[in-house]
């Protein structure tokens, strides 16, 4: 634990990595989910609720996948923040005698 900032870098390590892993998660279910309303739009071919329901789902997937690299981009500067709390402790320790 990070005594002169009272930050445990390990906790800031383990949810920057839920993190990453939830914006993985996130992007692996839009891939699962894109083209369905494609699928599904041949049914309604020549209503204009077929194109209505592809370019909604294309707008969701592009929202989604704008969250999910966000998502991974905090959790990446978690884990950076954590080895620079590391770092900043150890030059303290290096100047000053901490108790």
């Amino acid at each position: 634990m990070s005594e002169g900032f009272d930050v445990d870098p390990e906790a800031l390590r383990g949810t920057g990595d839920g993190l990453i892993t939830l914006a993985d998660d996130i992007h692996a279910s839009v891939g699962e989910l894109s083209g369905e309303s494609s699928a599904l739009g041949g049914l309604n071919q020549g209503f204009e609720s077929s194109t209505l329901l592809i370019d909604a789902e294309s707008q969701w997937q592009e929202a989604v996948e704008t969250l999910s690299a966000r998502t991974s981009a905090g959790g990446g500067l978690l884990k950076e923040n954590a080895d620079e709390y590391l770092r900043m402790d150890e030059e303290a320790r290096g100047s000053f005698v901490l108790e």
